[in-house]
This record gives structure tokens, C-alpha cells and sequence, in this order.
């Protein structure tokens, strides 16, 4: 057998870079068209609305998911552009981004938008916006993304609607009402607390509440928070220090905030009952004074308190007080006297002249 000829040697090698290049472009093509396979079943799949848009606007392309959400079958949304779908409130957001993103100055964006449903509804949606460009850098088709977060925006809105009444509530309420962190660290304070202790919030948040305990009262209130973290809610009148270097007492009353387990912090109630608490005390130091005068007395005392029918008429005089000598008088121990009916103890009281001078006395004020 002869050599190949020199030309029969180049179209030979001629015709087998043509096999590799056709070898090539097929697959090639195989490659394209079995990446636009699995885009096409990861679209059709996918949990979140997905399309393919025009430069103009109008739906080429678009999964079941997106159908599902918007309320339109695909012929309807492909006869339809997405700006006769989006809210007209975030019209004209959504295309000056898409301008940007024609021109070139954004490869991509991401807004938060609303579109309409069929019947009026809006739906919020998430969306995600990328391009797939020619050659030449043209836009052929956006790639969008929707993710419906209608009720995500509903918590937000009932959220910051909660917030603003809390504040309104904070802010007008006569009495302190604070937050605390586990750790003690006060993370909100009302304006009240300027009237109560004369301090401001911004003088007070981010600070220990410890600082403004009184030391003698350190121990009830690590008591009280202990409750609180159990989730009681036990009242507990406590000296806090005024801003002034005074003292004032304060009703606190303290909740838990979190689920089960360690608690995130606590809500606090403080009331002002400094007025309150000092009337107390003087009127337990009358009293004492008084039990120390009637127990010194030998004749016999008692106070008398009283007891009155539906129609606020005086019937009778109850046993609210007596001294020893008393207590000897009537045969009977203190604890067993105190809370009897006067007519009870002596029926003939009721028909004299004196039982008719105590109601006087009652009624008028009269000695």
C-alpha cells in the first residue's frame, strides 16, 4: 500500500477537527439544555413564587407557587405585566429599580412591595430581581423571586402598634414602670420616675437597679425578684432613694417576662405610697399611745365602734377596744371581748338614755 499524499494527509486532518467541533457544539448544547432542565424543575418545584419577566414587564415564565399566591392561573398571569399587579403605592419604587438595573447602574435588587390579588387583597411579598443580558449587555429577562411575608408584616404592625400603646401607656401612667434584665440592668424606665424620684430615664437606664435600693430593704427585694423569677407576683413596699438623697416609699409589684426556664427580664410596677405609708405609721403610733393610755387606767375604757343596718341606721355598738380593767368589768379575756355586739353583751344598754347619747355622738360629732 502507497504513503497518503500530502493533500490527502490535510484533508484528513481537515475533516477530523471538523468531527471535534461538531463533537463539541453537541455537547455544548446537551450542557445548555440540560441546564434549562433543571432550572425549569427547580422552578416548577420550588416553594416560592418564581418568574421570568420581559424588559417590558410582562410575565414569560411562571411556577405554580407564584399562581398560588398572586390568585391567577399562568394564561392569566402571562397575559398580564407585573406593574398591573404591584400595589400603586410601590409602583414607582419598584420601577426606578428596574431602571437602574436597565441602565446598568445595579446588577440586582431587593424590595419589599405589595401586589393585588383578583379580589383585592394584598399580598406582601419579598421580592428578589436579577437580569440574564446579551452579548452586548442588554437585558434579555429579569429572574424574580417572591417570598409571600404577609404574615410577617401583620407581627411587625401588630408589634409596633403594641409598642406605641405601651409607650402612650408608659408615658401617661402616674406610677414608675420599668423593665429589667435578668441581670438587674434597667432597660427602660418611665418619665414618671422624674416626678416620683426626681431622677430622669436617661440618668437611670442602662444602670444596676440595685442603685437605687435601700439598704435596708436589700434583702426583700432580693427575696421579691426571686418570686418573681418562679412567676409570683407578691406586692412588696420598699425605700427607694431619691435623686435628692431623701427616701420614698414605693409599692413594687414585679412579673416575669419569658417562657419556661431562666426568665429574659421583668416588668415592674413601683407606686408611689410614701404619703400613705407615713399615715400609717402615725396613726399605729396614736394607736399605741392610746393602748398604752387605756392599759394604765383603772377604770374600765373601751371604744366603741358603729354597727349599722342596710339603711345606715345605728343598731348597735361593736367592741373594737378595751383596757384590763374593761376586760374585768365585762368577765371576759380580751380576744374574746373585742368584736362583740354592745346590746349583745348588755340588752338593757339598748333601751336607756346612753345608748341614744353614743349614736349622737356618732351622728354629729358632738361630745
Amino acid at each position: 500500500m502507497s504513503e497518503p499524499t500530502e493533500r490527502e494527509q490535510v484533508m484528513s486532518a481537515g475533516d477530523g477537527r471538523a468531527v471535534s467541533a461538531a463533537a463539541a457544539g453537541h455537547a455544548v448544547s446537551a450542557a445548555a439544555a440540560e441546564s434549562e432542565e433543571r432550572f425549569r424543575l427547580a422552578m416548577e418545584s420550588s416553594a416560592i413564587g418564581m418568574c421570568l419577566v420581559s424588559p417590558q414587564g410582562r410575565f414569560l415564565n411562571v411556577n405554580p407557587a407564584l399562581c398560588e399566591m398572586l390568585g391567577r392561573d399562568t394564561e392569566t398571569l402571562k397575559a398580564a405585566t407585573w406593574q398591573e399587579l404591584t400595589h400603586p403605592d410601590d409602583l414607582e419604587v419598584d420601577l426606578g429599580l428596574v431602571d437602574d438595573v436597565l441602565r446598568g447602574r445595579i446588577p440586582s435588587y431587593r424590595l419589599q412591595k405589595r401586589f393585588l390579588r383578583p379580589d383585592g387583597a394584598v399580598v406582601w411579598g419579598d421580592l428578589s430581581v436579577a437580569c440574564v443580558r446579551d452579548d452586548a449587555a442588554t437585558v434579555r429577562y429579569f429572574i424574580s423571586q417572591i417570598v409571600d411575608v404577609s404574615a410577617q408584616v401583620a407581627a411587625q404592625r401588630a408589634l409596633r402598634q403594641s409598642e406605641q400603646e405601651l409607650r402612650a401607656l408608659t408615658e401617661g401612667s402616674a406610677d414608675i414602670i420599668a423593665r429589667i434584665a435578668s441581670d438587674g440592668l434597667i432597660e427602660f424606665v418611665s418619665p414618671a420616675i422624674t416626678r416620683i424620684l426626681g431622677w430622669t430615664p436617661e440618668e437611670i437606664v442602662g444602670r444596676k437597679a440595685t442603685r437605687l435600693r435601700h439598704p435596708g430593704d436589700a434583702a426583700a427585694l432580693a427575696a421579691a425578684f426571686e418570686r418573681a423569677r418562679s412567676g409570683e407576683n407578691i406586692p412588696l413596699r420598699t425605700r427607694l432613694s431619691c435623686k435628692d438623697g431623701s427616701e420614698r416609699w414605693l409599692e413594687l409589684h414585679s412579673a416575669r417576662l419569658g417562657g419556661a426556664g431562666a426568665p429574659e427580664g421583668f416588668v415592674t410596677v413601683l407606686r408611689d405610697v410614701h404619703d400613705q405609708v407615713l399615715a400609717e405609721d402615725a396613726l399605729t403610733a396614736s394607736e399605741e399611745r392610746l393602748r398604752a393610755t387605756l392599759d394604765t387606767l383603772i377604770d374600765p375604757h373601751v371604744v366603741l365602734e358603729a354597727a349599722r343596718d342596710q339603711a345606715g341606721t345605728i343598731i348597735d355598738f361593736v367592741f373594737a377596744d378595751a383596757n384590763q380593767a374593761a376586760c374585768e368589768f365585762n368577765r371576759l379575756p380580751y380576744d374574746e371581748l373585742i368584736g362583740l355586739p354592745l346590746l349583745g353583751r348588755h340588752p338593757a344598754a339598748g333601751t336607756t338614755e346612753l345608748f341614744g347619747r353614743y349614736v349622737h355622738v356618732v351622728e354629729t360629732g358632738e361630745p
